[in-house]
């Protein structure tokens, strides 16, 4: 295969920088921020802490199982607004009592709760809980870790937050890893975890009301929040967290009765004009979305500015699409367009542009050409950027590779071939 003119794929990193692997004199390296720690998942599948300005080689999960190869995991900022997000014995009480320090946590330490009931008489609720502030109108997600005991079943459940998130309840399956009955305002997941853990969660939307509660219940079956109250009917809590996103961000640690924020991160500015050919090249990119939730995630080759660009962009304003678009100085003159079925699956995306000649390829096949635009005259394009070109409107998402490739000498046969190989 061609040899890329900038290639990073995810392995070296130090503080404030990502390495790519071409080319070797390192002009191709990319700066990295972030104001604040971050916890990623390493090669075991589990949470660890990465210190400031640290980027992140991630290992993604499949099936509770951690990827061979890491991707660079990119987040914007969010706040966990639980208090004590490990120490559930500072939570609200029904029924329930703590025993700290059970287990081994998706941490890797011994840290993750047992939470029983209390041992008094009869059938009813055990559960945990806080109470959280929201605006109306925006998107929340609560989750939690957990890992079945004596009990199978776990629910999650929202107080008030009038018709949005209203008052009701779903459960999760810890025996199988399965959604249970679903509360009509929610929307859940279930994520696997080594050793037994599960992140279950659910997204609803608040209403008027501007304050509400969350809950975490123990319970005997699919549908039933409620356990013998005999002292011996448990599960396992570790990590829970309230954000004000449609989606789970990595986790949060919170450590006194306030909320903790992880920071927003860039990583930008790899190359230089001697790097890119302005006039053709191919862009590619094997990464995902974090979410389908309406913004634009954009790896770009540009000037600096917005005004000449070549970009990969996820969705915007519809729904999974994966667009290739071509700027020259300020109007743009390829635009290529297609829906993909989840822009949250690892996907391969490659870009050609060429004066009259644009194509989009994704996982193997063309999907999308545009035979009328303009390029760039040479040296303009001097730099790869993880936002729209200019600084602004950072990708959030999982990149496993992104190269770019000279084209210029290489037939069209080659180029076709080229594509293919990259996006298969």
């Amino acid at each position: 295969m061609e040899q890329p003119n900038l290639a990073m794929i995810p392995s070296g990193v130090k503080a404030t920088k990502v390495y790519s692997i071409m080319p070797e004199s390192g002009v191709g390296d990319f700066t990295f921020a972030r104001s604040s720690t971050a916890y990623r998942l390493n090669k075991d599948g589990l949470w660890e802490t990465s210190a400031s300005n640290l980027p992140r080689l991630h290992y993604d999960l499949s099936n509770g199982n951690p990827d061979s190869c890491p991707c660079l995991l990119l987040e914007p900022a969010s706040t966990n607004a639980l208090g004590y997000s490990e120490l559930f014995s500072s939570w609200g009480s029904t029924r329930s009592a703590i025993v700290a320090d059970s287990i081994m946590s998706p941490d890797g330490t011994v840290n993750a709760s047992k939470m029983k009931d209390d041992g008094s008489t009869g059938t009813d609720t055990s559960q945990r809980f806080l109470s959280v502030i929201v605006a109306n109108g925006s998107d929340y997600t609560f989750s939690v870790f957990a890992k079945k005991g004596s009990m199978d079943f776990v629910a999650l459940r929202t107080g008030n937050f009038s018709n949005g998130g209203g008052t009701g309840e779903t459960f999760f399956n810890l025996a199988t890893g399965a959604v249970g009955t679903t509360y009509a305002s929610h929307t859940a997941s279930i994520e696997k975890y080594p050793n037994g853990w599960y992140r279950c969660s659910i997204k609803f939307t608040a209403g008027t009301d501007l304050s509400g509660t969350v809950l975490i219940r123990q319970a005997s079956a699919n549908g039933t929040s409620t356990v013998p109250l005999d002292g011996n009917s448990f599960i396992y809590l570790w990590g829970a967290q309230f954000e004000q996103k449609s989606y789970a961000t990595s986790y949060i640690k919170t450590t006194s009765n306030i909320g903790s924020t992880r920071s927003a991160e860039t990583c930008n500015s790899a190359g230089n004009a001697s790097t890119f050919n302005s006039e053709q090249g191919i862009l590619f990119a094997e990464f995902s979305a974090l979410a389908d939730d309406g913004t634009m995630r954009q790896i770009t080759l540009s000037d600096g500015t917005t005004q000449n660009t070549i970009r990969i962009q996820l969705e915007q304003s519809v729904s999974n699409a994966i667009w290739g678009i071509v700027t020259s100085g300020g109007s743009n003159q390829g635009i290529l367009q297609y829906t993909s079925s989840d822009i949250t699956n690892n996907t391969k995306v490659a870009l050609k542009y060429k004066v009259n000649d644009f194509a989009l390829y994704v996982d193997g096949v063309q999907v999308a050409t545009d035979t009328s635009g303009s390029t760039f005259s040479s040296g303009v394009i001097t730099q790869m950027q993880f936002d729209r070109g200019d600084g602004a409107n950072d990708f959030y998402g999982k990149c496993k590779d992104i190269r770019y490739y000279d084209t210029e000498g290489m037939t069209d046969t080659e180029i076709t071939n080229l594509l293919t190989q990259l996006t298969q």
